[in-house]
Formats: structure tokens, sequence, C-alpha cells
């Protein structure tokens, strides 16, 4: 007879797979913001098909950390790594044409424009190249934008105009 209780926990501990590439994988990091030490030591991965979320608290450095992740803020130590490939010494433009993005809780969304007409401005060339997605990819990951293309983007809920940003 199996004891009560959920058959599988996220407290359990899974055993790693040495095969597979982690999409992500931080090693050692330390991060400064200004003078501040905020990062010590930081180590986490994440593999295909997982979720991670950074918790804690104002200042815990969870800002700090993804500023490193996506080049904002170079590590001063360790190692940032993306698919397998050392990412913490490039330029955050080099980091976005990876596919890697930073959605800040502000939402910076043209308001008065529709959901469309956001997606086709934030979609056009800087610095002569194109952002890496298509609006057909966009609706594909956030299919309730679809329904909300030619609505003013101010009059979203929270959460979709956070989907748009």
């Amino acid at each position: 007879m199996r004891a009560p209780g959920p058959r599988w926990s996220p407290i359990r501990k899974r055993a790693r797979s040495t095969s597979v590439t982690e999409v992500l994988a931080l090693s050692g990091v330390d991060a400064l913001y200004g003078e501040s030490h905020v990062l010590h030591g930081v180590s986490f991965s994440l593999n295909p098909g997982r979720v991670l979320a950074l918790l804690g608290r104002n200042g815990a450095g969870k800002t700090t950390c993804m500023s490193a992740i996506i080049g904002f803020l170079p590590p001063r130590t360790g190692e940032i790594r993306l698919f397998g490939e050392a990412i913490g010494r490039l330029s955050p433009e080099t980091i976005s044409r990876k596919g890697v993005g930073f959605v800040p809780q502000g939402r910076r969304i043209f308001s008065s424009l529709t959901v469309q007409e956001n997606l086709v401005v934030s979609r056009q060339k800087r610095r002569g190249v194109a952002m890496p997605w298509t609006l057909e990819r966009v609706i594909e990951l956030f299919p309730r934008l679809k329904e909300r293309l030619q609505q003013s983007a101010g009059s979203l809920s929270g959460g979709e105009q956070q989907m748009l940003a």
C-alpha cells in the first residue's frame, strides 16, 4: 500500500543527468551593483523544459542577477553559460540575438496604440538588426494576445500588458 500524499514533490532531489545540455547555468557568479557587492557565488542551472523562479526580498539581488545574465552587468567572477556557451562577457546585444530577453516589472508599452501596433513598433530594426521574433511567434506563445490585437494596449489587464511588454 502506498503512503498518502503526492507522488511527485518539488522537494525531492532528482538525479542529475550529465547528458542534457543546460539551457542556462550560473557558476560562482559574483557581481557588484554600484559599490555594493550584491551577488556572492550564485550558482544554479536550468534544464530544458523546466521553469526557474528567482525569489527574494527587495535588494536581495534578483535584478542584479538578471542584469548579469543579459549582459548589462558583467560578472566580477564566475561563469554564465547559455546552452553550454560562455556568455558572461558578451554584449547585451549579442546575448539578445541569442534569444535571451528580460521584461522588467514596469510594463513600458504604448498604451494609446493597439496591441498589434505595439508589436509592430517593437519589432522595428535597431542598429540595423530586426528583433529575433515574429508576430506569429508571439501569438503562438501568448494566444490571449491574438484576441486583443485591435484593442488599445492601455485597456489590457496587468497580466496581458506584461505579456505584451
